[in-house]
């Protein structure tokens, strides 16, 4: 009798070895009581995106610290203060707070228009010209250029900015933007700010763009 119980023993603990090997087993409620966290898959990217510039924000002075027109007042307390911003991690709202503030008042904003157009490797595309709000340092486009663009880096768009004026119409920016900005926005499934203050000499700081897939 002893025997056979050892034996039992035996045969119990190697079936429960066997049996820790598979699956774990649902509880009482239906669910496995070990369960495995799955990783969620990320869809595939996009080939190219449709990309929309929508305004821009305008530094309230020129690079040299002149105003955009003649008799407005001085901006350098203005420009003193985007230059520190503009070192801040996430710039972006200081800026609109600036620009929108006490510290212009009295600043002549400029008459923005221009164009933009889609460069490849292969040369220029189509020219879509513009015009913006006048007087205002965040003008908004009429009408908003749209270009596709292809997310390997094979095209970008271009944009020209111009103050109207009488006589000689003062260049206010001219600047790129690309693929990575276009994911950017197309992750964030909104309006966007792209810097490009570095590109032009801080006359202009932001554009605002956004991005739709292409099917």
């Amino acid at each position: 009798m002893r025997r056979w119980t050892w034996g039992f023993v035996v045969v119990c603990v190697l079936a429960e070895g066997c049996a820790s090997k598979r699956a774990p087993r649902p509880s009482r409620l239906g669910f496995p009581r070990n369960p495995v966290a799955q990783a969620p898959v990320s869809p595939p990217e996009p080939r190219a995106v449709v990309v929309t510039l929508h305004s821009v924000l305008v530094s309230p002075a020129k690079t040299g610290g002149g105003g955009w027109d003649i008799g407005g007042r001085d901006a350098s307390q203005a420009m003193g203060a985007i230059g520190d911003a503009l070192r801040l991690p996430d710039p972006f709202p200081q800026i609109m707070a600036i620009l929108s503030g006490p510290l212009v008042n009295g600043v002549e904003r400029p008459e923005i228009f221009g164009n933009a157009r889609l460069v490849t490797w292969q040369g220029d595309g189509s020219i879509i010209s513009f015009s913006a709000q006048r007087d205002t340092l965040t003008p908004q486009f009429a009408p908003q250029p749209r270009f596709q663009i292809d997310l390997s880096g094979s095209t970008r768009i271009e944009v020209h900015l111009l103050d109207e004026d009488l006589e000689f119409h003062d260049p206010v920016g001219h600047f790129q933007i690309g693929a990575n900005e276009a994911r950017v926005a197309l992750r964030a499934n909104r309006i966007v700010p792209v810097r490009v203050a570095e590109q032009t000499s801080r006359q202009v700081l932001f554009v605002n763009i956004s991005a739709f897939a292409v099917p």
